[in-house]
């Protein structure tokens, strides 16, 4: 499934979750994940030991050990989270709790016991990272972001694409942030940085090809889902690579992927997203589209139709449902890196934005909503601020978004809204969320998906392009005032 997470160096927003320890027989419990690929031989040995052959479609649960043999599996767990087992390889489910929602009870356990995996991660982890744990032999995985890579083969070995990761055992933590690799000898020496990624079996044999493709189901998998639909990714009248997604869905989940190829239908909006590391794709289908771009950002939305999620059918009803996204060409590493040792100050304002869309499709009848602001970037000190304006009814009823402080990374939920208009909200401030980055060569475009918590009972979702004004280097200090001389006292009484 294309449903997951993944970023950017020096760019991105991140969430994760929730702690509570659950403990149910694996002979009650419901299936907690989903094969959507499986190649080769893969099977898997339950709490009680029986073996069983893993197929696209079969169901994981609580206790259930994968063993991909020569093969590959790719696995979607009732959060959201993405797992793509390499061959060779052999992962445990230890622990999983989720009900759907961030509610303190969310809980991840794994372990790699070898092999390979690369994983985006869903809602658990997003808001307490404490319940997000992969054990191995060498150390213990925490995430403190979205995407990474990790290899076991007596040691262990970890490359991250987005977000950061920690790695904790005997001799200390060590946090790996995106872009950066580390390597972990044994549970006793302490994890150090290196150049080396891990090294990966070479991929598979694609088994479609179409064209190229952007975003993903809102739909978590449900136990007991078989809306598999084997059908390949649609042609597109275009496409390009190397982009960057955030995806907002209105059923409340989020999703990052990088590199991603997005295709363009004849108008240029975006209609398909393809990331072709995880082999998953997705596709508006007959879901209604517009968007548009400026510079280095684009943006679109789908609603009102069934998307095509790798295969599986997801179903929005109406137009305030659906999903929104935001792509781009990342900003260089060395761009970033220049324009804060230069402590450039950046401002924009808004070029583009989605019509928000509602998680309970109605919105308290807001209908269509404009969106304009401004955000200002503290290259030097990493630090964002935005102010943005979200109005609908024709400035009937406003939402006023700001978060100050936020790190250029753009990972922050401290975004606040408050609300004026004909029907009350926002009495106490709205929390929002907010995942983006920066685009572009020299930072020239920045970006974010939203969600924003109603007290009416709804939450709203969107993205918005920003584009660059200007870039300030502040004037260096004044030099130091030149010493003052104080004159040398002569003695009036001559010398005798």
């Amino acid at each position: 499934m294309w449903q997951g997470k993944h970023s950017v160096a020096g760019r991105n927003f991140l969430f994760v979750f929730a702690l509570t320890v659950f403990s149910i027989s694996p002979v009650w419990a419901a299936p907690v994940a989903r094969v959507d690929f499986a190649s080769g031989k893969v099977t898997a040995i339950d709490a009680a030991g029986a073996l069983r052959v893993l197929n696209k479609g079969s169901e994981l649960n609580l206790g259930d050990t994968v063993n991909t043999d020569g093969g590959r599996a790719q696995v979607r767990f009732i959060d959201g989270a993405y797992v793509s087992l390499q061959p060779n390889t052999q992962f445990k489910i230890d622990e999983y709790q989720y009900d759907g929602k961030a509610d303190g009870t969310e809980k991840g356990t794994f372990s790699l016991i070898k092999g390979a995996l690369r994983t985006i991660t869903g809602a658990i982890g997003r808001v307490n990272k404490d319940t997000y744990r992969v054990n191995t032999q060498s150390a213990t995985i925490g995430i403190r972001g979205t995407e990474y890579l990790a290899s076991v083969v007596n040691s262990l070995s970890v490359s991250v694409g987005e977000g950061a990761i920690s790695l904790t055992n005997k001799a200390g933590e060590l946090i790996v942030s995106s872009g950066q690799s580390a390597f972990v000898a044994d549970a006793s020496t302490m994890p150090v940085l290196t150049f080396q990624k891990p090294a990966l079996p070479p991929e598979a044999a694609p088994q479609r090809k179409a064209a190229k493709s952007e975003e993903l189901s809102s739909v978590p998998y449900i136990a007991g889902e078989q809306s598999i639909l084997p059908t390949g990714r649609p042609p597109v009248a275009s496409s390009a690579d190397g982009y960057t997604t955030f995806s907002i869905y209105s059923s409340d989940f989020w999703v990052e992927h990088h590199p991603v190829s997005v295709g363009f239908n004849s108008s240029g909006v975006a209609t398909q997203l393809f990331d072709s590391a995880l082999n998953v794709w997705t596709d508006a289908g007959t879901a209604q589209v517009s968007g548009g771009s400026s510079g280095a950002i684009g943006w679109a939305r789908w609603v009102d139709g069934t998307l095509n999620d790798t295969g599986n059918s997801v179903p929005f009803t109406g137009a305030y449902q659906g999903v929104h996204h935001l792509f781009g060409i990342p900003t260089p590493d060395s761009d970033m890196a220049s324009l804060a040792a230069a402590n450039v100050t950046g401002t924009y304002s808004v070029v583009g934005y989605t019509t928000p869309t509602f998680s309970d499709g109605k919105g308290a009848g807001l209908g269509d909503g404009v969106v304009t602001g401004s955000l200002i970037a503290y290259f030097g000190s990493g630090k964002v601020d935005t102010d943005t304006l979200i109005s609908f009814q024709g400035g009937a009823n406003q939402y006023h978004v700001t978060a100050a402080g936020m790190i250029s990374n753009f990972s922050g939920d401290n975004a606040t809204a408050t609300h004026s208009g004909t029907q009350a909200d926002c009495a106490n401030g709205c929390s929002v969320d907010m995942w983006g980055g920066f685009f572009g060569a020299k930072a020239s475009n920045a970006g974010a998906a939203y969600k924003l918590h109603s007290d009416l009972g709804f939450q709203m979702q969107g993205v918005v392009a920003y584009g660059v004004d200007s870039q300030v280097v502040p004037p260096p200090p004044p030099p130091p005032p030149p010493p003052v001389e104080v004159p040398i006292a002569v003695p009036t009484t001559p010398f005798i």
